[in-house]
């Protein structure tokens, strides 16, 4: 009988053992579980701080190009002038250059690691945003992009610059406008927010986050040079 008592209390204690470590494996989980939940959400409230403080640099880059039109005859910030072709980055650095846009980092969204650590008064943007030698070279100093052919206006809803149209290799998102057929129109959203938007500055001055690029007049795709759906002076090309 104590031989079998002995038994039944060492089934017993192994019951209790397994239990006890699928106890433990249950509060482990739902720690993970609970840290991922956290963590997920604190990157989600930190992308929507970075959006709202990359709107505001598109907003002050926006006010500036506005400062300096009220002295170049309404004219925004261009050096492709009689016909010659577009620069965009030496066109937006004008304003940093001329001194009317003072703060460098205002060219940096948040949601990005592009840094302005270098530049200094009196310099130009790098091609493509990018210096093309150096230990820097793979990260921006400028991440929006500018569309310099636009110069005098009056149509206050036309994109003039955004976040960076897709670079080659970075993380991005197709996306689509239309129902099929001849109406469907696929483009490219921004890589500095994931590929899930952009903000977008308007020629009046105000900004406007949109999921698209397809965010111009008339559905324009604001990263094409030439959507068949639109033409200039309304056709918006940001780029760098």
């Amino acid at each position: 009988m104590m031989v079998r008592g002995l038994t039944c209390q060492r089934g017993i204690g192994a019951i209790q053992v397994v239990l006890r470590v699928a106890g433990l494996v249950f509060v482990i989980v739902a720690v993970i579980g609970s840290a991922a939940a956290i963590l997920s959400y604190w990157a989600r409230v930190k992308e929507t701080d970075n959006r709202a403080r990359c709107s505001e640099n598109l907003r002050q880059i926006g006010m500036a190009c506005q400062l300096r039109a009220q002295n170049f005859g309404d004219f925004y910030p261009t050096v492709a002038v009689g016909g010659a072709p577009s620069r965009p980055m030496a066109s937006l650095s004008l304003v940093f250059r001329e001194e009317y846009l003072k703060n460098r980092d205002v060219f940096c969204c948040p949601s990005t690691f592009d840094r302005c650590d270098d530049l200094a008064p009196g310099d130009t943007f790098a091609p493509h945003g990018r210096p093309q030698t150096g230990p820097k070279a793979k990260r921006r100093e400028c991440s929006y992009g500018y569309d310099d052919q636009k110069g005098r206006l009056t149509q206050p809803d036309v994109p003039i610059a955004a976040d960076a149209l897709p670079a080659p290799g970075e993380k991005t998102t197709s996306v689509s406008i239309g129902i099929g057929g001849a109406g469907q129109k696929t483009g490219m959203n921004s890589a500095n927010h994931g590929g899930k938007g952009q903000n977008v500055l308007y020629y009046d001055g105000h900004t406007k986050w949109s999921c698209t690029c397809f965010c111009g007049v008339d559905d324009d795709n604001i990263y094409e040079a030439a959507d068949p759906a639109n033409v200039a002076p309304t056709d918006s090309y940001i780029h760098q």
